[in-house]
């Protein structure tokens, strides 16, 4: 059993045991009575508290939630969401008890449920705290801004965390380009030259964005059951998109979305996970599990085959496969790996380095720039970039989903 699971267990416990007691000796409650109340009004005070905390996140300024300001200010930020949790409870369970226990006093209830909330809630928030508290060890150090990264010729894809938009940038450049007004909910997928972009919502729509040179120039929007972006492509150039549904590929003109009348089965006792236009735009990639399948739009059939053809290259998040992605990274200078609650651990040049920042930080991968030396990663919803060379660690974008392009 995990330290967290130990701590979390003896906290619920305490708590009831606590909240029980009082409801018993001084509310006059008989203890079946005490005992489901108190359970009750800690249920309903944690969703309470758990809705103002998400409330409050949407109103404080997004840059307390960046790395730099929550070392600098962490007992400030901490204090605000203690604050309004603990108010938030002492508010719900009030209420509870008071419809309970409608003979009560008001200042007698008051003083009862403040005073359980001390001696509940201060030994949790006094270890949260203390266990929480973020730092950066040596040889690291943290700058506001990345301010080392020149000339950069690679492109990073993102769902910017203001504009809900998915958008193009270039790390160490000031330039952003939203490439759709659509958001990503079940990820993205952007085509071959970085020219149009998938993107799927939260409804069974299917966006279409064409873009030059970062700019937006035409959306289609069409109807579709499609759940991931691995399961649909696109090649402007050619005017069609792809989808794949129950083993079954279906091509579509992408000015109309009217379908072209080419229809491939997989014949396959596996779901197709993946598909790719090939780079002729004739053939399309099928991945089954370790099955590779090439379906031949002039024929209509689908052939297995053991090496992969030419497809256009694409880059892929989808939501759904986020989290299991690779957390090993490679490149001339580093080797890289994520470690769940240990952070980042760096082999370089023979040394080994941990950077971490705290217990409860959830770190994900991004990837090396071209140069090898810079490691992009996400922590929360902050993009950061790490120099595997001086340990400089800097923010880079206010976003998730990071993807990059070299």
């Amino acid at each position: 059993m995990s330290l967290e699971l130990i701590h979390l267990t003896i906290a619920i416990f305490f708590t009831l045991a606590i909240d029980t007691f009082a409801l018993f000796k001084y509310l006059k409650m008989n203890l079946k009575k005490a005992c489901a109340v108190s359970l009750l009004i800690n249920i309903a005070s944690m969703i309470a508290a758990f809705i103002a905390q998400q409330y409050l996140v949407t109103k404080l300024p997004t840059d307390w939630f960046f790395l730099h300001h929550i070392l600098n200010n962490y007992a400030t930020v901490f204090l605000i969401f203690s604050t309004v949790t603990l108010a938030v409870k002492i508010l719900v369970e009030t209420l509870i008890i008071t419809f309970f226990e409608k003979e009560v006093s008001t200042a007698v209830l008051w003083g009862v449920v403040i005073v359980m909330n001390i001696f509940t809630a201060l030994p949790g928030l006094t270890y949260d705290f203390v266990r929480g508290k973020p730092k950066i060890s040596a040889p690291f150090v943290l700058t506001e801004n990345e301010d080392w990264i020149h000339n950069c010729s690679d492109t990073i894809y993102f769902l910017d965390a203001n504009t809900k938009m998915l958008t193009a940038a270039t790390p160490g450049s000031t330039n952003y380009f939203p490439l759709t007004s659509a958001e990503p909910f079940f990820g993205y997928r952007i085509s071959a030259g970085g020219n149009a972009a998938i993107t799927l919502g939260r409804t069974n729509v299917i966006v279409i964005s064409v873009f030059n040179s970062n700019k937006l120039t035409k959306t289609y929007t069409f109807p579709s059951k499609v759940e991931s972006v691995k399961l649909a492509d696109v090649v402007p150039q050619k005017n069609i998109y792809v989808t794949c549904l129950s083993n079954t590929i279906n091509c579509f003109d992408l000015q109309s979305g009217a379908p072209t009348g080419e229809v491939v089965k997989i014949n396959s006792t596996n779901s197709v996970n993946k598909i790719s236009i090939c780079a002729d735009s004739s053939k399309i990639l099928s991945l089954v599990g370790k099955e590779k399948f090439v379906a031949n739009w002039i024929d209509g059939k689908a052939m297995p085959i053991a090496e992969s053809p030419k497809t256009f290259p694409s880059l892929i998040c989808s939501i759904k496969d986020y989290a299991a992605i690779s957390n090993s990274f490679n490149s001339s200078e580093a080797e890289i790996n994520i470690v769940m609650n240990k952070g980042i651990e760096i082999k370089y040049k023979g040394e080994k380095y941990n950077f971490n920042v705290g217990t409860s930080a959830r770190f994900m991968g991004i990837g090396f720039l071209s140069d090898g030396e810079n490691f992009l990663f996400q922590l929360g919803g902050e993009i950061m970039v790490l120099n595997v060379k001086t340990k400089k660690v800097g923010h880079l974008f206010e976003g998730i989903l990071g993807k990059i392009k070299k």
